[in-house]
């Protein structure tokens, strides 16, 4: 329901006076109420569809008043054209570019001039390319807007630049200020002095090994604050002389690095080297001896720090130290794991209060870098990475550590299969925000087929994660099947963002890969695959749109509706959004299925599975997807909806409940014979007239153009009462109703219009003449009990029914079976009608006869158990061979496979770091 739509509703129950008095002039005040969004514009995780609308219709009005502005690469051939009219974004300040590619960001910095108040550009996660110069990228972005700029940064996710030192630096642009920027080694540090003489801060990271400077190598004249992060390789006392000298009006120094020069942990010599006019030096050093026969004075090095505070962690096992000043500056903290056990730093000390990106490496299991992470209480970044190398010594853990809620972190990423997997839970219950996962598939999958890890665990990934990363790197997998991809969706479903990493694999990228992936994530709205492509890929990539579009179980109607961006070894997809209506609609509309049942003429539906070999055959059937599709869809569309409501509801539907009603009144006509052993046999006498008046009953209830398709429906709806031989009814029969709906809807005798009345009218009349002829006719439950382990009969009023009561409705789970609750509620929702029930049929403690539902009460939101009934809807209903073999196909249900060809970062890596 859109903003608009809540007004209308909320004015129902409102006089006019109330009306007019609160809502006149509501346009301007809600305008003013969205400034700041007008003014700070990112369209990420938006959906193209959605990126469209905003683009085409929104921005073009508020463009004048963007004063900063977040971009992401696959946005670019849409802006590429709005900047060449740069005019609309006269108020822009700052600009940011995400994830691009350097052949697309130097066209697209050739279109940023006249802009008088931009002056900051912020690039994240460049991916620089043999393709373009680095020197000649550089001086582009650089010179960007007329040479306005005074201030460019590049993140620490982007690729190092090296700047050549055998080439005449014939353009400077004396208009920067500040430069953060990545680089690989001191050399390219000092050739920026010819690009930018007059910089003042200057921040960057060195990627690669220090290179020896020459002594008269020409200073920053104007440099006050240098930071430097080098923690990729070992500096020495000469490279830390060189830094500090680097300008000779240096004011500020920050230096995060790494050494075996023992000298480095020095204080009194470190703190010799400062020039008088200095004002702040902060210094951190990961000290390391080159052999285990080095010096090492942990007694010395602290007393050496006497002049100045310092913070520190020693371990004299191996010799190591990771000492620096207090407070840490940097934004940024890389540690071995081994640094957790001894430091100096008192637990809510504030220290690390800077600190937004952690990197613990050489870890052994997960919960000994516990210790770290509960100093860093803002980070947003958290990566660990499990030691590949030798195994060292693990100590036993002392105590518990307990770790603080970290309320900002937003990406986790989990390099190497830890032997403490399940501890990941832990870090998932003290992150709320958390939306970003990155992990090996190896790791992820034996936390996956693992029948003893925690439920809570797989819980937490499903509603936290929305952005996901798989890296393959060393897996022992060859291809990617279609079952792992389901068995990451059934966790992952609500992914909007993912990306497959197979650079570091054998895998390749195959055409039917990307169908499948598309078709088992229903949310996504961006994905990405990196790798190397296959010859097929090659050889259809003109035609990969349409490719998708014919494999597509429905996400993909037209080539129109999504974006593809192809590269040497990437592949991105963005996708469509289907808006909250569409959302609702019946997922068969998504097949265009009428027309292809047109083609074919009506048949009897017939049962064909025959044996349990055939299960995987039907759970990779169009049949099996669609209906799950819509079962899915009808769930969303009574989400905190009653019974009772007031819904939209066509005169077709309006007839199929007179059916129900007319097919009530037989039971006056065939009357009970006296209860045999099982079941009453004038329940026969029902199900028989039933079979003779369906077909006339139907034609009735359906408009004469979808008379061609009786006999199809017919036996769905024959089906859906119970077996007369054997006197039973049980969730199989449900389904049975289910597909007589989802024909109904193939064929578009119902319409999006009958979403919510399908349930909260149609199958509720449906559910209360199924409970009605159980108590007359005494029916037996067909598999008693055990297939579902929820009720004897039924199991879809349980799951619609926990999508009505919403975590901020009227009772809690827990309340569902208590009669004080459910005796006034049943009414209104199928759930507590359910509940009600089975209270009346069977006698005893509910806890003894319904076990399982009670269990279920415990669950603290309605929206987990709802989750958990679809998932168990698929598990012990749908996957089950005792109900899958009397499901009935035609040529509306199809037992045909979905269509498959034969043939098989989102976040990059952190900064290598030394091996120490």
């Amino acid at each position: 329901m859109l903003p608009d739509e809540i007004l209308l509703q909320v004015c129902r129950y409102l006089h006019s006076g109330d009306v007019l008095y609160s809502f006149f002039g509501l346009n301007s005040r809600l305008n003013q109420t969205i400034t700041f969004y007008r003014q700070h514009v990112s369209l990420h995780r938006t959906f193209y569809m959605q990126f469209t609308h905003i683009f085409t219709i929104i921005l073009p009005q508020i463009a004048s008043s963007i004063r900063s502005l977040v971009i992401f690469e696959l946005e670019s051939p849409s802006f590429l054209t709005s900047f060449q009219n740069n005019l609309l974004y006269h108020s822009l300040e700052k600009l940011t570019l995400v994830n691009w590619t350097d052949e697309k960001l130097i066209l697209f910095i050739d279109t940023l001039h006249g802009m008088k108040y931009f002056h900051k550009l912020t690039i994240q996660a460049l991916d620089l390319t043999d393709s373009i110069k680095n020197l000649n990228l550089l001086q582009t972005i650089l010179g960007a807007n007329d040479n306005c700029l005074t201030y460019v940064s590049f993140d620490h996710e982007c690729d190092p630049f090296t700047l050549p030192d055998d080439e005449v630096y014939e353009r400077n642009f004396p208009n920067i200020i500040r430069l953060d920027i990545e680089l690989q080694t001191t050399k390219d540090f000092f050739q920026l002095n010819h690009l930018i003489p007059n910089v003042e801060q200057l921040h960057t990271t060195f990627k690669r090994p220090w290179i020896r400077i020459l002594e008269n190598q020409q200073r920053f004249s104007f440099l006050k604050e240098l930071y430097v992060y080098a923690m990729s390789w070992f500096s020495s006392f000469d490279d830390l002389k060189t830094l500090i000298h680097s300008s000779p009006i240096i004011e500020n120094i920050s230096l995060v690095l790494v050494s075996h020069d023992y000298s480095m942990t020095n204080g009194q010599r470190v703190l010799s080297l400062l020039p008088n006019w200095i004002k702040k030096f902060d210094y951190s050093i990961c000290y390391q001896p080159s052999n285990t026969e080095d010096e090492f004075d942990p007694i010395s090095i602290i007393n050496s720090w006497k002049s100045i505070p310092i913070a520190y962690s020693i371990s004299e096992n191996d010799k190591r130290i990771f000492l620096h000043t207090i407070s840490y500056q940097s934004n940024r903290l890389a540690l071995r794991s081994l640094f957790n056990k001894n430091m100096s730093t008192i637990l809510n000390s504030q220290i690390y209060r800077n600190v937004r990106h952690v990197h613990i490496y050489d870890t052994i299991t997960l919960t000994e870098t516990f210790g770290i992470i509960r100093h860093c209480r803002q980070i947003i970044d958290l990566i660990i990475s499990i030691r590949t190398l030798p195994p060292r010594a693990e100590d036993p853990p002392k105590t518990t550590v307990i770790l603080p809620y970290l309320n900002r972190l937003d990406f986790l990423s989990i390099q190497g299969t830890p032997p403490d997997s399940h501890c990941i839970e832990k870090i998932l219950l003290i992150a709320p925000n958390l939306a970003a996962f990155s992990i090996d598939f190896d790791c992820l999958h034996k936390l996956l087929i693992d029948d003893d890890q925690s439920l809570m665990l797989f819980y937490l990934l499903h509603r936290r994660i929305i952005i996901l990363c798989l890296r393959f790197e060393n897996t022992m997998i060859r291809n990617l099947t279609d079952e792992h991809i389901h068995c990451i969706a059934r966790i992952f479903s609500g992914v909007n963002h993912i990306c497959f990493d197979f650079r570091y694999s054998p895998i390749k990228i195959e055409n039917n890969m990307i169908s499948i992936i598309l078709n088992y994530f229903p949310k996504l709205m961006v994905l990405s695959i990196y790798g190397q492509l296959s010859d097929d890929f090659h050889l259809n990539k003109k035609h990969l749109k349409e490719y998708l579009v014919k494999q597509s179980t429905g996400r993909l109607t037209d080539i129109n509706r999504f974006e593809i961006d192809r590269g040497n070894e990437r592949v991105k997809i963005w996708i469509l959004y289907f808006f909250h209506n569409t959302d609702r609609q019946f997922a068969v509309k998504l097949f265009n299925s009428k027309a292809e049942a047109s083609t074919v003429p009506s048949q009897k539906p017939v049962p064909k599975i025959k044996d349990i070999s055939l299960m995987k055959t039907w759970k990779d059937s169009k049949a099996y997807r669609e209906y799950i599709l819509f079962v899915q869809s009808l769930n969303r569309a009574v989400h905190g909806l009653k019974n009772s409501d007031t819904v939209p509801m066509s005169p077709t539907l309006d007839k199929l409940v007179i059916l129900l009603n007319q097919l009530d009144s037989f039971i006056d006509q065939c009357p009970p014979k006296g209860r045999s052993r099982f079941g009453d046999a004038g329940y026969r006498d029902w199900h028989g007239k039933l079979e003779q008046e369906s077909q006339q009953l139907l034609k009735d209830a359906l408009p004469e153009q979808y008379h061609n398709y009786i006999e199809e429906l017919n036996g769905y709806l024959c089906d859906s009462f119970g077996n007369s031989t054997r006197l039973d009814y049980g969730t199989g029969h449900e389904l049975a109703f289910g597909l007589f709906m989802l024909c109904l809807c193939k064929i578009e005798a119902l319409t999006e219009q009958d979403s919510r009345a399908m349930v909260l009218k149609l199958f509720s009349r449906y559910i209360d003449l199924c409970r009605k002829l159980q108590r007359t006719y005494y029916l037996e439950p067909a598999g008693s009990k055990g297939q579902w382990c929820l009720d004897d009969y039924q199991f879809l009023p349980f799951l619609w029914g926990s999508s009505q009561l919403t975590d901020d409705g009227p009772i809690e789970p827990k309340q569902a079976i208590d009669e004080r609750f459910y005796r006034d509620l049943s009414n209104d929702y199928l759930y507590l009608g359910a509940v009600k029930y089975i209270n009346e049929v069977k006698t005893g403690p509910f806890f003894e006869h319904s076990s399982t539902l009670y269990d279920i009460s415990n669950v603290a939101h309605w929206s987990k158990l709802n989750q958990g009934m679809v998932k168990m809807y698929h598990g012990e209903v749908l996957d089950k061979f005792p109900i899958a073999q009397h499901i009935l196909f035609g040529n509306l249900i199809s037992f045909d496979p979905v269509p498959k060809p034969t043939g098989e970062g989102l976040f990059k890596k952190p900064a290598p770091v030394a091996n120490q």
